[in-house]
């Protein structure tokens, strides 16, 4: 596993900040969980991670290469990161309340 690096991450919807000039070093080979309330940027930050959004500002560094600078970067695709949404998120027609009228 290669280090990652995000150096003043930042990422805005419109005036609503997702996420405010994170800053986050996990070393190789280690592990981290990210924790926090709902809608406290959590799968922002692992999109911004993962490739599929791009930051408003800051830096993102997988094994010492940026893979994101500001608005540019390596796409999803060029990144060899997984990412496997919260549950539900797959498959929202499988989610209890939307299904139990069906039973």
């Amino acid at each position: 596993m290669s280090s990652l690096e995000l150096k003043a991450v930042s990422k805005h919807f419109g005036e609503a900040a997702a996420v405010s000039a994170v800053d986050l070093s996990i070393p190789a080979g280690s592990r981290a969980v990210i924790v926090g309330p709902s809608g406290s940027g959590k799968t922002t930050l692992l999109r911004l991670i993962a490739g599929f959004q791009f930051p408003n500002q800051g830096r993102v560094c997988l094994g010492g290469q940026v893979i994101a600078e500001g608005a540019a970067g390596v796409p999803a695709h060029g990144r060899s990161i997984g990412y496997v949404p919260q549950d539900g998120a797959l498959f929202p027609i499988w989610m209890w309340p939307a299904t139990s009228a069906l039973r």
